[in-house]
């Protein structure tokens, strides 16, 4: 990760959240988000260990994805979604 101020992270590799990066066209916002502030690591996690990866990291990240999952997974670590 060289210069990503703030990494995003989704959902595992073959989620339809993380093919609306990966498969996306080359001029679409999706595309240059990937490109600007995604990397591997943004795609290894997925529902509680996401959440917890995101809780105990001292990186700026910034999290895509369904809001009623992320609250249900959120709830155990007493986050605001």
């Amino acid at each position: 990760m060289s210069n990503i101020v703030c990494r995003l992270v989704t959902s595992a590799r073959g989620s339809s959240t993380s093919a609306q990066f990966l498969e996306s066209e080359e001029n679409s916002i999706y595309h240059q988000i990937l490109k600007n502030n995604m990397d591997e690591d943004s795609f290894i996690y997925s529902g509680p260990e996401q959440i917890k990866m995101m809780v105990e990291s001292d990186q700026k990240l910034a999290y895509f994805g369904s809001k009623a999952a992320t609250k249900f997974f959120a709830s155990s670590y007493k986050c605001k979604v």
